[in-house]
């Protein structure tokens, strides 16, 4: 029940980090309009107000958007690990295995996210911070 409600409960935050976010890089962007790139930090802030209203006017969709993003990371963050693995390897190093296991790990977790969706984005996201932020509170 409660990786539910924290992913929904994480989404709703992501909205308002994106729009305050978004709005002060607005406000700062018409600050400093004379600064090169004017256009590419206002078109970074729209970008930013956007997402934060969709996120919170649709925080079920968004939720299924973030945990495509998580999905997209634990690929990245698996295939990095085992090639910085299989360097390791070569140097001679005797932890390589280990590296190389938490390369496989990311990519199979990333693999039983993507084969349950949507369902799998009621929990994901709620079960990750969950278990990050009790790390956390343990230190």
């Amino acid at each position: 029940m409660v990786p539910p409600i924290a992913t929904l409960a994480f989404e709703l935050v992501i909205g308002w980090l994106f729009l305050i976010s978004g709005v002060v890089g607005l406000v700062t962007t018409f600050w400093m309009r004379n600064a090169p790139g004017f256009l590419w930090s206002l078109l970074s802030a729209i970008v930013a107000i956007a997402a934060g209203i969709v996120l919170l006017l649709w925080p079920i969709s968004g939720t299924l958007s973030l945990t495509f993003v998580l999905i997209a990371f634990f690929v990245v963050e698996g295939v990095v690990t085992i090639m910085y693995a299989i360097d390791h390897r070569n140097q001679l190093s005797s932890r390589w295995a280990w590296m190389l296991a938490s390369g496989v790990v990311d990519l199979i977790l990333a693999g039983i996210i993507f084969a349950g969706l949507p369902g799998t984005a009621a929990w994901a996201l709620g079960l990750l911070v969950g278990s990050i932020w009790c790390s956390a509170a343990r230190r």
